[in-house]
């Protein structure tokens, strides 16, 4: 929803008049998530998750704006139209798989280590 108003300048100035839009507003959910999945990972310092927070959504809104253009192009030139479906459905899948990606991406290091198995002292002992 967020993006309707300056996607819809951006068409016009475009010449794009008939856009596929609300077929993708409902995958605009893939913010939440992507900011819960931020949120939860323990560990970090507040600066360091609200810059990579920063960074994914800005990600995301520049994701979004691709997909509404991509869907809008594919939505003119084939309607809806099984062959329309079959350009359109790995464009909404990866956008829905998107914040996992991300989420990987920016906290590999700390999603890592939160897996690594700590080694205890090795302490020898005698065995019977």
């Amino acid at each position: 929803m967020l993006f309707r108003a300056p996607a819809q300048f951006a068409f016009r100035q475009l010449g794009i008049y008939k856009s596929g839009l609300m077929l993708v507003l409902e995958h605009f959910t893939n913010l939440i998530p992507f900011i819960a999945l931020t949120v939860s990972l323990p560990g970090i310092r507040l600066k360091r998750r609200l810059v990579r927070l920063g960074l994914g959504l800005a990600v995301l809104a520049v994701v979004h704006f691709i997909l509404i253009v991509a869907v809008s192009a594919v939505y003119n030139t084939y309607a809806l139209s099984p062959t329309a479906y079959k350009y359109m459905f790995p464009l909404l899948t990866v956008n829905d798989a998107l914040p996992l990606v991300l989420w990987f991406l920016l906290f590999s290091e700390e999603i890592i280590a939160m897996f690594r198995v700590k080694k205890r002292d090795a302490a020898v002992e005698p065995t019977l």
